[in-house]
């Protein structure tokens, strides 16, 4: 009887580890399954991050293809534009080569136009004596709808009310549709698009954006650094440029 007990003990014990070692076998199998489904699939990861990688270094390349096209074409800086004035003529900003200039987008109904023009027309006056400067203003109606005049009123406020001296252009767009190229040159330049009326773009002797300021910063905080551009192109003559 005893000797009957220990067999089936024994037999008890054997099925056991054999259930044991076939579970652990079938574990092995398994896991190894998932690794090899987790490689495939970091291999088409990859594979796919590689093509990816590929799709835009080539979408880069077209893009900068274009950027040196343009460049070509404009001479890759703001005084390679032509603009509109109140008339509707071009205007040529390559007549400004030579000269620091603030760009600014006016308007004459909104709460920054009359210290703005004030002090535009203070600046300009000042520094348009070296005969390195100006101011370069361009209408918009774009925010707030807040310049809805014509061109010729909007010349006849500028100049009537506030003695502007500085040139007033056509009526533009600044963002959205349909945006000036030369103000678009602008916003690609500094990464800064006009928030609202007043935006002030400064351009050196060469046509390249030093600083771009919105409407809250007012002229007189700017002086200092308008003054320091002009001095430093005052520097150089103009048949270096």
């Amino acid at each position: 009887m005893v000797h009957q007990i220990n067999l089936i003990y024994i037999s008890l014990i054997i099925c056991s580890l054999l259930y044991i070692v076939k579970s652990k076998d079938e574990n092995d199998i398994n896991f190894a399954s998932k690794q090899s489904g987790y490689e495939k699939a970091d291999d088409a990861w990859d594979e796919d991050e590689d093509d990816k990688s590929d799709e835009d270094i080539e979408e880069d390349a077209k893009d900068e293809d274009v950027k040196e096209q343009v460049k070509r074409d404009t001479g890759g800086n703001f005084y390679s534009f032509t603009v509109l004035d109140s008339e509707g003529k071009g205007v040529d900003l390559g007549q400004y080569k030579g000269k620091i200039t603030l760009v600014v987008n006016v308007a004459s109904e909104c709460g920054y136009t009359d210290n703005h023009y004030k002090a535009l027309s203070k600046i300009h006056n000042h520094l348009v004596t070296t005969g390195r400067f100006s101011v370069l203003a361009f209408p918009c109606n774009q925010f707030g709808k807040q310049e809805p005049g014509t061109n010729a009123e909007i010349q006849k406020f500028a100049k009537d009310r506030y003695r502007a001296k500085f040139p007033v252009f056509g009526k533009v767009n600044v963002i959205e549709s349909d945006v000036s190229p030369a103000w678009q040159y602008l916003i690609d330049e500094t990464g800064e698009a006009p928030s609202w009326n007043f935006f002030k773009y400064l351009v050196n002797e060469n046509g390249d954006v030093l600083h771009a300021w919105g409407a809250w910063t007012s002229v007189d905080e700017i002086y200092s650094v308008v003054q320091q551009a002009v001095t430093n192109a005052m520097r150089r003559p103009k048949t270096e440029l």
